[in-house]
């Protein structure tokens, strides 16, 4: 008689950080990944690009109607230089 368990270990994660930065921690430095490693890595490292990417155009919309807000308007909506 056999008892079997797996047990899966995460070899590398990937994430945005503050500043917006596509961050990949490798929990043991891996010289080498298997094909489907290597493919599952760069489809996760591509998703946190894309994200990264979506999250600045957010910030930088949000600060430009900010930027619009604080400008002065005359009762119409035109901007006062």
């Amino acid at each position: 008689m056999a008892i079997q368990e797996h047990v899966l270990v995460e070899l590398a994660t990937v994430e945005v950080n503050d500043d917006y930065r596509v961050q990949l921690t490798q929990l043991k430095l891996a010289l080498d990944y298997s094909p489907e490693q290597a493919a599952a890595l760069g489809h996760e490292l591509l998703d946190a690009a894309d994200k990264a990417e979506a999250m600045i155009e957010r910030d930088q919309l949000e600060r430009v109607v900010r930027m619009r807000s604080s400008q002065p308007r005359t009762v119409d909506g035109e901007t006062i230089l």
